[in-house]
């Protein structure tokens, strides 16, 4: 599972959220198997928690083309390993 961390340009904030609404409306259409993703905003931090990540979507490609131009320094990636979850998956 990857966690991904980055500050989004004030300018740009919420076009990356708009790019993001697109992989999930994609997700949605798709309904990809194994696929867990989740995004949470906070002003213009974005925090990606994958696994893993939609790489081959369409949508995901469009988000990464520029994402460097939108962000105020490059994405931190960071490895998780679950230790567990409440309520726990079904």
């Amino acid at each position: 599972m990857k966690l991904v961390t980055y500050t989004a340009k004030p300018e740009s904030a919420d076009r990356n959220a708009e790019f993001i609404q697109a992989i999930f409306s994609e997700l949605a259409e798709l309904r990809p198997d194994g696929v867990h993703y989740r995004v949470y905003r906070s002003g213009d931090t974005f925090v990606h928690v994958a696994d893993p990540a939609p790489v081959e979507l369409t949508s995901f490609k469009a988000f990464t083309a520029d994402h460097a131009s939108r962000c105020v320094e490059p994405p931190v990636f960071t490895n998780l390993s679950a230790l567990g979850a409440y309520p726990p998956s079904r």
